[in-house]
């Protein structure tokens, strides 16, 4: 690689336009950047890096390119850097703007010299096509071309693996053997993590030896007889806390019933109060029945005395209705038999008449229904006739021709028909007979025109007036007779409930008397419903009955409490409680202890056999992994990639040594140790060596200087593009004139191999020594 022309601005204190030619600058082999501390100077490397890898070259802008190197003048910076690889030309450009936190990136790009764009989309593409065209990363272009303040000596102080990392970027190593080394690591990597795994769980298990679980048993044996003896405390401890727990249920229930007893003497006066009145209650009791008896004899009486007075009182207005009917009956007889004795006669003599022809009538009808009937009813009648005894029909107990079956019903017939006919003509004979006087009685009064009409009227009249009198008079007198007697049944009733009452009230004054009542209002009093005497007795029994229970169940318990302190009893049952409770706690914790020894004896009986075999799979696996190590130690492990990197800095340090013994008149050399540590090599001191640390810093600038220049021709060597180009930022102020002079002759002879170098420094007699510089 080799710089053709660099242009930036706004970056740091360059807010104008700045640019260098490098290709005219660099014609010498040789030249250098001169100014005053804090010109600008690093800037330039600043600006070279930022642009190439977007990022400062100096170690104050080491990070991303959010790192504030704007002018602060200045809101956005850019660069652009114009340079050779490989015999191509290319140029990297890069924008930047501040914004309010960090700087944003606005341009990023990459060109081939016919205007080609590699890579513009993002800068970390433009600076992985950057990195792909140098075969340089930001942190190597750093340490082996472009060399900025604090950078100078990291290659030599750095420690043997990152430079071992270097290398193997730097040469391309890591492609050797780098398939096959990747697939033994892996598998060392796998039986490694077994072997990690086996110990994890060896290292879990922890130390145990073959006589720890017999010393586990031996413990839990002890243990469990400790046991046993806890047991029989908690046992004896538990009888002694429950025979307090009765006592102290005895004593509670004791002055329970004897708070119960209290209350029950303080009721008593009610219940021998409620006792006196059941007594009086069952003494009035036997005067119940008779007073009830007397009552009912008393309304009963009240009844009779009620209903005798309505029979007298009936029976007097009877009395005289039936006297006033009697005497109104007199009246119309007499008018009757005054008025009329011919209408009268003929009027009965109708009557009778018309009885007769009744009578007749029914004859007829009874003469045209005789039949066959009468000769059945015949013969049945003769057939029942007995000598002596009276024929039903005419009388007779002598029967001289009674029917027979053979007899013609006919001739019956006809005998009946006869004795009808006969009886028909004698009442036709007594009808004429009775026409014939009714006729002689009414041409009796034929004589007075007139006077007949009007007397049949008087008589009819009469007449009515006769008969409603005597329906009245046979009313009243029914009734009369009715009344009487009643009056006579309510006298006797009377007279009757009069004795009893007198017997009722004799019987009661005994039962008073008997039941020592001063009289019946007294008695009554006492009286009282049987569902509230229940009500009471029901209360006395209960009443008693505690009573009783009370006292017994207070003989009981002072019996059973008979020589015990009551008031020590509670104390006795928590202390007894509080034994118990500790018994018991302990032997939980015992039985828990005895449980956790149990398994820890099983667990290392377990333990102990898993112990066997994981011991015995550890060895297998770390003699397997042994012999992947030993393998390793020949393909990975970087061994051949070390040997190689090895070749290449024994080339380094060879070149390296060659140019330092020129600067330091054979004093020091630069060898390495297995860890490709660097060692200084003391020639004027017996060959001892020290470490590169304790070099001064001329000497150590210019061991640096010597390894730089011999690790940027070994990258020329290999590098296709060829990196022609070494850049130093200052490190000559450490140098006296001597080694200053012997190192730029050193550096001048460096054109002879083709090398492009550049300095960076504020010296005065390098500044004179130089013809090819800038001066800022």
């Amino acid at each position: 690689m080799k710089p053709i022309l660099l242009t930036f601005c706004g970056i740091n204190s360059y807010q104008d336009e700045f640019s260098i030619d490098f290709e005219n600058l660099a014609q010498g082999g040789i030249f250098g950047i001169f100014g005053d501390t804090g010109s600008g100077k690093s800037t330039i490397l600043d600006a070279m890096t930022l642009a190439l890898f977007g990022t400062g070259a100096v170690s104050r802008y080491k990070g991303t390119v959010g790192t504030p190197f704007i002018n602060t003048g200045m809101d956005a910076a850019y660069t652009s850097l114009a340079f050779e690889v490989g015999g191509q030309k290319y140029t990297v450009e890069r924008g930047f703007k501040r914004k309010t936190k960090g700087i944003d990136t606005t341009k990023c790009r990459l060109t081939a010299a016919d205007g080609t764009i590699l890579a513009d989309r993002l800068s970390s593409e433009v600076t992985a096509a950057v990195t792909r065209l140098l075969g340089l990363n930001y942190e190597d272009f750093t340490r082996s071309i472009l060399l900025p303040q604090g950078k100078f000596s990291e290659f030599l102080f750095l420690k043997g693996e990152e430079r071992g990392k270097m290398l193997e970027r730097l040469f391309n190593l890591e492609e050797f053997g780098k398939r096959l080394q990747n697939r033994i690591r892996d598998f060392a990597t796998k039986v490694g993590g077994e072997i990690q795994h086996c110990e994890g769980k060896i290292e879990a298990l922890g130390e145990i030896s073959a006589e720890d679980p017999a010393k586990i048993k031996a413990a839990h044996e002890s243990l469990l007889a400790e046991i046993g003896a806890l047991g029989k405390q908690k046992e004896d401890s538990f009888a002694l806390w429950e025979h307090h727990k009765v006592l102290n249920a005895n004593y509670t229930q004791l002055k329970h019933f004897l708070e119960e007893q209290a209350r029950l003497q303080a009721a008593a006066p009610l219940a021998d109060k409620h006792r006196e009145a059941v007594e009086a209650a069952n003494r009035a009791e036997k005067i119940r029945q008779p007073v009830e008896r007397l009552s009912k004899l008393e309304e009963a009486r009240r009844h009779a005395a009620s209903n005798l007075a309505a029979c007298d009182k009936l029976l007097a207005q009877i009395r005289t209705n039936f006297e006033r009917a009697i005497k109104e009956y007199a009246q119309a007889r007499k008018a009757l038999e005054d008025e009329a004795p011919i209408l009268q006669a003929i009027l009965r003599l109708e009557r009778e008449r018309a009885l007769l022809r009744k009578e007749y009538k029914e004859l007829q009808e009874g003469l045209r229904a005789a039949g066959d009937k009468w000769a059945a009813m015949a013969l049945e009648m003769a057939q029942n006739l007995r000598a002596g005894r009276p024929c039903p029909i005419c009388g007779s107990r002598e029967h001289p021709n009674p029917a027979t079956g053979g007899v013609d019903s006919k001739v019956i017939q006809e005998l009946e028909i006869s004795e009808r006919r006969g009886a028909m003509s004698l009442i036709e004979e007594q009808g004429r007979r009775k026409s014939a006087e009714i006729e002689d009685l009414r041409e009796i009064l034929r004589g007075a025109p007139g006077e007949l009409e009007a007397l049949e009227n008087s008589v009819k009249i009469i007449t009515i007036r006769a008969r409603e009198a005597e329906d009245l008079k046979n009313k009243y007198d029914a009734e009369y007779q009715e009344a009487a007697k009643n009056q006579a049944l309510a006298r006797e009733r009377a007279e009757r409930l009069a004795e009893d009452l007198a017997e009722q009230n004799g019987l009661i004054g005994d039962f008073l008397a008997q039941g020592k009542f001063d009289n019946l209002n007294s008695a009554q009093q006492a009286l009282m419903p049987p569902e509230q005497k229940a009500t009471l007795e029901a209360k006395i029994g209960a009443f008693e009955q505690k009573c009783a229970e009370v006292s017994g169940a207070i003989l009981r318990l002072e019996e059973t409490l008979a020589g015990n302190d009551l008031e020590e009893i509670p104390k006795q049952l928590e202390a007894a409680r509080k034994a118990y409770e500790t018994a018991d706690l302990s032997l939980i914790q015992k039985r828990e202890q005895a449980a956790i020894l149990q398994k820890q004896a099983e667990t290392a009986e377990q333990n102990l056999a898993a112990l066997q075999t994981f011991n015995k799979e550890l060895a297998s696996l770390k003699a397997r992994h042994g012999l992947i190590l030993e393998i390793q130690g020949l393909f990975k492990g970087n061994a051949f990639i070390k040997f190689i990197a090895r070749r290449h800095l024994h080339y380094i340090t060879t070149e390296a040594t060659t140019r330092l013994k020129t600067m330091t008149a054979g004093q020091y050399a630069i060898e390495y140790d297995d860890d490709t540590n660097f060692l200084i090599r003391d020639d004027k001191n017996a060959g001892k060596y020290r470490p590169a640390s304790s070099l001064s810093g001329g000497e150590a600038f210019m061991a640096s200087l010597c390894l730089a220049l011999a690790l940027a021709n070994k990258i020329q060597m290999h590098n296709a593009g060829g990196l022609s180009f070494f850049f130093l930022d200052e490190g000559f102020g450490a140098l006296d004139k001597t080694a200053l002079d012997t190192v730029l002759t050193a550096l001048e002879s460096l054109a002879a191999e083709n090398m492009t170098v550049g300095l960076i420094s504020h010296v005065e007699d390098l500044k004179h020594r130089i013809l090819n510089k800038i001066e800022l």
